[in-house]
């Protein structure tokens, strides 16, 4: 997840300015931690579809938002929300200069 925000969402957006690039970096950061606790959902919805925990589509897909939403609580807590952000404005800093170096 961390190189697909960086590479996918962060590359493309650098380039333009350190307030861009440090806008980027928040995006990136928060775009990789929402679909790694999306995958995690997903992918705990379907261990426990293999176990038959579940009576139909409706309550396996409930299920996947309620794991969702609790996760995403605890991820996304005061103080796991700093680091994401001081990682992103670090790694939006880096690329830009990075991309300053390599050009």
């Amino acid at each position: 997840m961390g190189f697909w925000g960086g590479w996918v969402v962060l590359g493309k957006r650098v380039g333009k300015g350190l307030s861009k690039s440090i806008g980027s970096g928040l995006l990136a950061s928060f775009a990789a931690t929402f679909w790694g606790l999306f995958i995690f959902a997903i992918v705990n919805m379907f261990r426990r579809t293999q176990t038959f925990r579940f009576s139909d589509v409706e309550a396996a897909f409930f299920y996947l938002v309620d794991q969702f939403i609790l996760y995403g609580k605890i991820v996304f807590g005061t103080e796991s929300v700093f680091i994401l952000a001081v990682g992103g404005v670090v790694a939006g800093l880096i690329a830009e200069m990075m991309k300053k170096i390599w050009d």
